[in-house]
Order: C-alpha cells, then sequence, then structure tokens
C-alpha cells in the first residue's frame, strides 16, 4: 500500500503493522456515524431512487407468487456477487446444480463454483427469514458467513469466526484494522446497525455501513460476497421493502473497477459524495431492471396458464415450478410433483410441444429449458 495516497481528508488512521517481518500500515475507518452529510445537489437523486425502490416493492408485491421475482434476483444477485470475485457460474449451470440431488453433486471445478454461488444465494434467504425476528447484528453477520463457506473449497477459512490473522482489501492491497482495532470496529457497526444515531436517509445509510464493513474486512475470506448480502438486507429492512428486492451486485459487477475506486476512494480522501452517488445511480437501475422483469414475468405467466390451461391436468403446477426453476429434469420435476417419472416425463413433453421448453445440451439426466423465462430472469446482456 502506497501511504502517499491517503490525504488530509482520508476517513480513519494508518497505523504501523508488522506482516512478514516486515514494517507495513494498516487502515482504520473512522467510527460510525460519520460527519458527512449528503449534499443539496443529490437529494433529487435520492428521491428518484427511493421512488423507484417503492414502484418495485409495490409491483413484485402484487404478484400471484412473488416467490417468481425473489428467487430469480436472489440467484443473480448471488451470480453477480460471485463473478467480482471472480467465481464464474451461468445461470443454466446454478439451476442445474440445484436440481441434483446431494448424492448426485460431485467435486468438479464447476460444482465447486456452483456450490459458492449456491450458498451466496442461501445466505441471503436465510437472513431475511432471521430479520423477520431479530436484530441485524453480529450474530447473524457470522450466520452468514457459515452458510457461505460451508462446504466450499474455503471451508477452511474458519466459517462464522471473525479473524484472527491480517487480511487484505481489495486489489490494492490494503491492511484491513489489526488486533483490537477490529474487535473495536465491529463493536461499533453493530451499534450503527441497531442505532444508527445519525439524521442520513436509510438508503444513504446503507451504502455507507456497506463501506464501513469493506474497509473492517472482518473474515479471512468471504467479505465483499457478505458485505453485498447486508447492503441488500440493510435496504429491505429499514425501507420496509416486501422481500430483498434490491441487490446492486450486478450493477457493481457491470462497474466493477468504479466500485473499487469508490471504496477506497472514501478511505484516502473521504469521497463520501461520490461513493454515494454512484450507489444511488445503482439503485435506480437495478430497481428499474427489476420492475420491467417484474411486468414481463407476469404477463408470461398468464400467457402460459392461457396456452396450457386445458392441455394437462398438472399444467398450473407446471407453469408455478417452471417460473422457480427454469431449467427442469424428469426425475427433479416427478419428486416436486409428487408424480411418477413417466408421467414428468408426459408433462414435459406437452410443454416442449407448445414451444415452453426445449431441450438443453446432451448431458444425463436430460434437461430442458424455458427460454422464454431464463432470458427474462437472466437477460444475455445483463
Amino acid at each position: 500500500m502506497n501511504i502517499e495516497e491517503f490525504g488530509q481528508f482520508k476517513n480513519g488512521t494508518l497505523v504501523p503493522i508488522t506482516v512478514r517481518e516486515r514494517q507495513v500500515w494498516a487502515f482504520v475507518p473512522k467510527m460510525l456515524p460519520c460527519e458527512w452529510k449528503l449534499p443539496e445537489r443529490l437529494w433529487p437523486l435520492l428521491v428518484t431512487a427511493r421512488e423507484a425502490i417503492a414502484e418495485l416493492n409495490a409491483i413484485a408485491g402484487s404478484l400471484p407468487n412473488p416467490l417468481f421475482l425473489n428467487t430469480s434476483l436472489r440467484r443473480r444477485e448471488a451470480i453477480k456477487s460471485s463473478t467480482i470475485e471472480d467465481t464464474h457460474v451461468s445461470p443454466d449451470e446454478l439451476l442445474r446444480f440445484e436440481m441434483e440431488s446431494a448424492e448426485e453433486r460431485t467435486a468438479g471445478v464447476g460444482s465447486a463454483n456452483a456450490l459458492e454461488v449456491l450458498n451466496c444465494a442461501d445466505a441471503l434467504r436465510a437472513g431475511r427469514e432471521y430479520l423477520r425476528n431479530h436484530e441485524l447484528g453480529l450474530d447473524l453477520i457470522r450466520d452468514l458467513h457459515r452458510t457461505l463457506l460451508s462446504g466450499t473449497r474455503m471451508a477452511h477459512k474458519n466459517p462464522g469466526q471473525f479473524r484472527q490473522v491480517q487480511v487484505f482489501v481489495g486489489r490494492r492491497f490494503t491492511p484491513s484494522p489489526p488486533g483490537i482495532a477490529l474487535s473495536d470496529c465491529l463493536e461499533n457497526f453493530e451499534r450503527y446497525l441497531v442505532s444508527p444515531g445519525d439524521s442520513l436517509d436509510a438508503l444513504v445509510r446503507a451504502f455507507v455501513a456497506h463501506y464501513q464493513f469493506e474497509a473492517i474486512h472482518p473474515f479471512e475470506d468471504g467479505n465483499g460476497r457478505i458485505g453485498r448480502i447486508l447492503l441488500s438486507l440493510m435496504i429491505c429492512r429499514d425501507l420496509s421493502l416486501h422481500e430483498p428486492w434490491i441487490g446492486l451486485s450486478g450493477y457493481f459487477e457491470r462497474h466493477r473497477r468504479e466500485y473499487y475506486d469508490r471504496l477506497l476512494a472514501v478511505s484516502t480522501h473521504g469521497e463520501w459524495d461520490e461513493w454515494v452517488e454512484f450507489c444511488l445511480h445503482g439503485a435506480v437501475r437495478e430497481a428499474g431492471a427489476a420492475t420491467d422483469k417484474c411486468e414481463k414475468l407476469r404477463q408470461l405467466r398468464d400467457t402460459y396458464h392461457d396456452k396450457m390451461g386445458n392441455v394437462t391436468p398438472r399444467a398450473a403446477q407446471v407453469i408455478e415450478h417452471l417460473f422457480l426453476f427454469p431449467v427442469v429434469e424428469a426425475s427433479a420435476l416427478a419428486r416436486t410433483l409428487r408424480v411418477s417419472y413417466n408421467t414428468a416425463r408426459s408433462d414435459i413433453d406437452n410443454f416442449v410441444k407448445f414451444g415452453i421448453l426445449r431441450k438443453a445440451g446432451r448431458g444425463r439426466p436430460q434437461a430442458y429449458r424455458a427460454d422464454e423465462i431464463m432470458d427474462i430472469s437472466y437477460p444475455p446482456d445483463d
């Protein structure tokens, strides 16, 4: 780390530490709440972001089955958040992995990546369930981390335990708070989550907390993904959303370099304005995209029910399943519908005949893909 990057208005303190018998500098962020206030020039953008999120919450909450949108958004958030960390899994790969039973899952590279992404999605889901009855605090953060790393290649990185060793933050290798400073930072962070003690708007406060978590970097591994899960959960909780419809990992992934640079600039020069503005643009973009996705899924579901209503007595069940799992195979569908393999096979054939499903690849067992649902839920150019 080049300490000359840190200017007069840096958001914290540089402290000397020893790493591998060499003295380096670590960065300890200022405690929260911060003294920064949202500048007037950003108020209109904040209003736009809040309105976009409110519209999404209203429309998504009125879906016949809100899980249609929530499940696809959760998967996408996990895929994009993992991509930022260079763990690459396509939506098709993740869905095929989800279909497999525990016995069917192998230890290959693709499966290892898919498990990490699936764990990320599971952590977001579990976090939402936890917050229905509990406060957002360090206990939840440890649980999220345990879920994220469970069974993965990083399972040796002490899942659910705050680190006892020095780690480095991001691609610029800024050492994070050491030793006793870490404990103090975490205690302060939890107090801020429960009782922030500032006058910031709740959405802005979530962006401030995200920076703080990434600057603290409390785990040996998985800090970026946990931080982005916390961001989604804070927005859901503090903006009173039905579900965590809004996540910024897709936006952060598309602007990865700027994402890292904006985080670092808060540390080095206290550039809160630019960081929050960057996040607000992301919220507007992601909320609008999710609202559009919601409307398209609703219309497509109605079309499928009109088309398939009288074809098979299980058509409605199959349609509802496809909007949750748009890649299927006969055995998995039979388990879900609690019918025989041959019955599920017949249902799939009917949906192929009407152009809703098509064969996906040549693997065994044969998978089938609902292209229209996949293209809405996971756009190819996303």
